[in-house]
């Protein structure tokens, strides 16, 4: 994977931002990392991803770290863990 540049939001991002409270940032980070959040999450939270009616509560505790090895390896690559 190729290192990715960090970015500043423009002008009109941050005004957006002070004026709405959210902005839309694309390509913020790497669609394989986004896939591995989404796989941990499903897996973590006591819900079926098939059945909109396990969905109730609005929040859900994920105890599980985010520094899994899906996730080092989707940022970092396969080497990651060994880092």
């Amino acid at each position: 994977m190729s290192a990715h540049s960090l970015k500043t939001l423009t002008p009109e991002q941050t005004e957006q931002f002070i004026q709405d409270g959210y902005v839309l940032v694309r390509e913020a980070f790497p669609r394989q990392v986004a896939e591995a959040v989404i796989d941990l999450v499903w897996s973590e939270a006591p819900i079926d991803p098939a059945d909109r009616s396990t969905w109730a509560r609005k929040r859900y505790v994920i105890q599980k770290s985010l520094q899994s090895d899906a996730i080092s390896g989707a940022i970092f690559g396969a080497g990651s863990r060994h880092l």
